[in-house]
Formats: C-alpha cells, structure tokens, sequence
C-alpha cells in the first residue's frame, strides 16, 4: 500500500510537470515571431517604427527553461540593434512563469543572428549577465499570460531613462 501512493504522487508530479512544460510553451509559441510599431508610428507621429525579432536559441542543449534571443532595431536601421537581449522563459518555485533577461557581451558581433537556423550558437547561459530586478513574472490567465517587472526594480540608462518597467497583457 505504501508503495502505492508513493508510485501516485510520483505519477501526479510528472503529469503536473508535463502540464507546466506545456503552458511554457504555450507562452514561447506567444513571444516568438518579428513584430513591428509601423501602423502605430503612421496613426501616431511620436512613435517610431521599432521592429523586435524573437528566435528560440539552445533548444535541446538541456539548459533550465525555454530560451530566446530578443533583437530590436529601428525600421531604418535593420542592421544596427539599439537592443540585444536572451530571455530564459521559466518556472518558479510558486508555480509563477518567469521572463527573466540577460545582457550579451558584446551583442553587435550576435546582430542578425535571429535570421539564422541556430542563433547564438557560440554563447552557452553562463557567458550572459542576469538583469537583475528584471524579470518578468508572468500568470496564466483565460486568455493567455499577464504579468509585470517590479516597481522600478529595474535600472536602465537608455534614453536617459533611470529604470525600465513592462506590464504584459
């Protein structure tokens, strides 16, 4: 009997995983794509075109979570990224998905690599530098995710900016 529930409550946290791996990516499918501000920037004059490519990178390396290389450029300038990011998409310990965000050393070098079959195949997760305060906490709702950084948690400098925020909807 005893081996019996311990055979159920093992059985329950593989099907409880298995579910978890599926809602990630479920909110992969939802980030990866190219993306861009032109209809925006045509009805509205003080938004630029910002173009953001998102490529899944490291698939079947065994590295914790889901991963994506995050490219944004302005329309005019393609070539030339204002920002360059790797997103570890994960679990937590409270059952919460985590956007977490890493920086590149020296990311120009990566500039482009979401049109390649295996962006960033030179870099493994311990190269990169968490953002910390960063990350994005993420809640599976009817419709999809919801979620937020923390309240100016974390610090940037572009722009002039002293901290960035997202809210996800």
């Amino acid at each position: 009997m005893r081996y019996s529930w311990a055979l159920a409550l093992l059985l329950l946290s593989f099907a409880c995983r298995t579910e978890d791996e599926k809602i990630l990516g479920l909110l992969e499918s939802y980030l990866v794509g190219s993306f861009n501000s032109r209809d925006q920037s045509l009805k509205d004059s003080s938004y630029s075109n910002i173009h953001l490519n998102v490529s899944p990178i490291w698939e079947n390396k065994g590295y914790n979570g889901r991963w994506l290389y995050v490219e944004q450029a302005a329309a005019s300038q393609l070539d030339l990224p204002y920002r360059q990011r790797v997103y570890q998409l994960s679990i937590n310990e409270t059952k919460e998905y985590v956007s977490a965000i890493y920086l590149i050393k020296d990311p120009m070098r990566f500039a482009g690599d979401y049109k390649l079959d295996d962006p960033l195949s030179g870099l493994t997760p311990d190269s990169l530098e968490l953002k910390v305060g960063c990350e994005v906490i993420l809640l599976k709702t009817e419709n999809g995710f919801e979620g937020q950084m923390g309240v100016r948690a974390c610090n940037s400098e572009l722009l002039g900016a002293s901290y960035d925020t997202s809210k996800v909807v």
